[in-house]
């Protein structure tokens, strides 16, 4: 209960910090205050485009997501495992992290069409990321149980699924729930440089230019809910592993 109200207490705070900040701008166009921010998201959800929008991105971040993590998890836990796997991998999840993802976006559209491509972004980007904390899960398994489990004779692949996976789950588990933000970051602005059809960022870039910008942060806030949303459930997700 005291989570909630510490919770309510803050989002009241940042609520009158909006209100005061646009009443200090004094331009409801450009900076429209929370109620009309609310207002616009109100009406924003009473159309049946929106939801056509939001399930054309969602799938998109789902299938990018899907893929991101089950790939960083399998080669992170192979890398953990395995120092010569982690050495070859370094140099391409090194530079995976480090380039700037403006250039990844224009490099990736070149190459492939709009709809795949902004799939493809995002799942680089989410790739290091969860690979990394996946590694580092097997790297902080205590070297006991591992001891202890090369007294058994277990196919590679059992002790992968019943050991390796269960006791790195904390560490893959955050790194997925970093994943679901900036892989929603990420996803809509690679959709607003390919003006991909039927988009959150194409939404933003239509309402930006009609100088709709009550809608325009009426679709971050609704970004920002469905991202806590998806992490919340993430959050609750416990795997159930078998004996």
């Amino acid at each position: 209960m005291k989570r909630w109200r510490d919770y309510l207490i803050s989002i009241v705070f940042i609520v009158l910090v909006w209100q005061l900040i646009s009443l200090a701008k004094d331009n409801p166009v450009l900076f429209p205050g929370p109620f009309q921010i609310v207002k616009a998201l109100m009406l924003l959800l009473l159309e049946k485009e929106t939801y056509q929008i939001l399930f054309q991105s969602l799938l998109r971040l789902i299938l990018a997501l899907s893929a991101g993590i089950f790939l960083g998890v399998f080669f992170g836990l192979l890398a953990g495992n395995h120092q010569r796997i982690e050495h070859l991998l370094t140099p391409v999840m090194s530079t995976l992290r480090v380039v700037p993802v403006a250039s990844l976006i224009v490099v990736i559209l070149i190459l492939l069409s709009n709809t795949y491509a902004i799939m493809f972004i995002c799942l680089l980007v989410i790739l290091p990321l969860v690979y990394e904390v996946s590694k580092q899960g097997v790297k902080h398994i205590d070297r006991e149980l591992l001891d202890a489990s090369k007294l058994e004779v277990l196919k590679p692949t059992t002790k992968l699924w019943y050991l390796t996976l269960p006791l790195s789950m904390p560490y893959i588990k955050a790194g997925m729930l970093q994943s679901v933000g900036l892989g929603f970051k990420v996803l809509i602005m690679a959709e607003f440089v390919a003006q991909a059809r039927t988009s959150i960022g194409r939404a933003l870039y239509v309402e930006r230019i009609q100088l709709q910008y009550d809608r325009v942060f009426a679709w971050t806030l609704l970004i920002v809910m469905l991202a806590m949303a998806i992490e919340f459930g993430l959050n609750r997700f416990k795997p159930k592993v078998s004996a």
